[in-house]
């Protein structure tokens, strides 16, 4: 058998964090030790597999192909060691780090304030989180190096372990000082004249809306197209347009800008925290989940007391 010494763990997790951040300096400061240590441990890892893990050419840095397979490994090697010291240790305080992926505005509205009462009660849980737009919410929920995934319900695949933690309905957003004259509910036909600020097309809330828009036979007047709500809501509060976005989305200060509930035109939106079906889940993950689907503090949001989590 191989001798798997104390060095050759600390070269695995060198490797590992270089890849994660980049850089060999920042990898240093991560791991708190000399860049020379860095490069020096680095070499000592390739030679010890006899091939080399990254291109030095190549700027940002790049994995050669066996460097992309151990990367994979090391993500499994460290979850397991993970899962071993929990396991252990099962009975001591809860720590270790957290990674979530959500969308946008999950990681700008939603998590902040959950993240900062949930570490007062477990100080010891690093939590990071990664916002990314929807369409490479799926990649992440299949990467091994991904704890928990908290976004919409409707884009994750059937069989995802799901927690439902609230639901948001859509509104139509104008400038503050816009006066919008409509029926009560309103309709389609109250709006659609006006400039619209719309996400980019594969965006799910822009395919929902463009559906049920062109099913009553209207065309959206698209002025901008945008990647991230935070513009959308700038371009609106200058007068630039209107757009429709969820609810919690529309809460941050400093947009002047006014809201309509448009639940009689869209159904509401399902939001949940999730994981893979059989991915081990870590003590500091699972209390996290608990914490989420116990808060009652969402201002604004109904909460999904009415589903049961799968």
């Amino acid at each position: 058998m191989d001798d798997f010494s104390g060095d050759y763990i600390s070269w695995l997790r060198t490797f590992y964090t270089l890849v994660d951040l980049k850089s060999f300096s920042r990898t240093a400061e991560s791991l708190g030790k000399a860049q020379s240590t860095i490069t020096y441990q680095l070499k000592k890892l390739e030679q010890r597999l006899g091939t080399e893990l990254l291109n030095r050419r190549s700027s940002p840095l790049e994995l050669t192909s066996a460097g992309e397979q151990l990367y994979v490994l090391c993500q499994q090697i460290f979850r397991l060691l993970q899962q071993v010291s929990d396991q252990i240790n099962g009975g001591a305080e809860i720590r270790g780090n957290l990674r979530i992926a959500a969308n946008y505005g999950i990681g700008c509205y939603y998590l902040p304030s959950k993240i900062i009462e949930f570490n007062k009660a477990y100080p010891h849980v690093n939590i990071e989180v990664r916002p990314q737009p929807i369409r490479q919410l799926l990649k992440s929920y299949y990467a091994p190096e991904i704890d928990l995934l908290i976004t919409l319900s409707s884009i994750l695949p059937n069989d995802a372990q799901q927690y439902p933690l609230f639901s948001s309905q859509m509104c139509l957003v104008t400038p503050d000082d816009m006066e919008l004259k409509y029926k009560n509910p309103m309709q389609i036909e109250d709006f659609i004249k006006y400039p619209f600020i719309a996400f980019w097309k594969e965006y799910p809330l822009d395919k929902l809306v463009m559906e049920k828009i062109s099913e009553c036979g209207y065309k959206l007047n698209i002025k901008q197209y945008v990647g991230f709500f935070l513009p959308i809501l700038n371009y609106v509060s200058l007068g630039y347009g209107i757009t429709i976005l969820d609810e919690f989305q529309t809460t941050s200060s400093g947009f002047r800008v006014r809201t309509y509930p448009l639940g009689d035109l869209f159904p509401d939106r399902a939001y949940v925290v999730s994981h893979q079906p059989r991915q081990y889940v870590s003590p500091a993950a699972a209390r996290f989940i608990e914490f989420l689907l116990n808060d009652t503090t969402i201002p604004g949001l109904k909460l999904r007391n009415d589903v049961k989590a799968l």
